[in-house]
């Protein structure tokens, strides 16, 4: 549920963010568009793990896939760059995110949240979650287009000028 489109303020989500995180270790937030993504805030202090990036899923298919990865998380299962968990009918595979990402529109709420739950100095790593798809480059492309600068308008000109990936 998309809680600014119902009239909240920036300072109002980054409080509910902050609430979730107190209450349940971490939250999810996802981006709608031409180009959905979604990504954790909250394992990086609560788990000591990588947050999580999906790019290509709408936000609530995306949620249900975070949920079960940090579910294997909490049991044990540590997930690097180059693990894969069997899931969704595939393996999910975990493909590192390039520094410069980190800082810009694919993580623009982690910092302030961050910076309103008492983790102004954690330093943000993060993972992207490759999902199981179609073997045609635009699928392909997003799922690796983190490992290097990578702007989201960029990546929606890309996904516009290709066959559209599978609508989840």
């Amino acid at each position: 549920m998309c809680i600014m489109c119902t009239g909240a303020s920036h300072t109002q989500v980054i409080d509910h963010h902050v609430r979730l995180i107190d209450e349940h270790g971490w939250t999810i937030t996802g981006v709608t568009g031409p180009l959905p993504w979604t990504y954790t805030i909250g394992l990086t202090w609560h788990l000591e793990h990588p947050e999580l990036i999906v790019i290509g899923m709408e936000p609530t298919s995306a949620a249900g896939v975070l949920h079960r990865v940090v579910d294997r998380i909490r049991a044990g299962t540590a997930l690097t760059v180059g693990t894969s968990l069997a899931m969704l009918g595939g393996d999910l595979g975990f493909g590192a995110v390039d520094p410069r990402n980190l800082l810009g529109e694919w993580f623009a709420q982690w910092h302030p949240i961050a910076r309103a739950s008492d983790h102004a100095g954690a330093s943000l790593r993060a993972l992207q979650v490759r999902l199981p798809g179609p073997d045609d480059r635009s699928f392909c492309a997003e799922q690796r287009a983190l490992e290097r600068r990578c702007t989201v308008d960029a990546l929606s000109r890309r996904r516009a000028r290709t066959q559209e990936p599978p609508v989840w």
